[in-house]
């Protein structure tokens, strides 16, 4: 909880400028990672596995 709250008031009080530019870098990083992308590695991934057999 703390460093929870230590991170929004963090934010709160964050120079403007500062916070666009982190924004924007966050922006950038969700429309490179967004869940399609991380489905089609997850499912590449799990398919290119070797089966186990029981």
């Amino acid at each position: 909880m703390d460093g929870t709250k230590a991170t929004v008031m963090r934010a709160v009080e964050m120079d403007p400028r500062e916070g666009r530019r982190r924004m924007r870098a966050l922006r950038r990083r969700v429309l490179d990672h967004d869940v399609q992308q991380w489905a089609e590695k997850f499912l590449s991934s799990l398919s290119a596995s070797p089966r186990r057999e029981d």
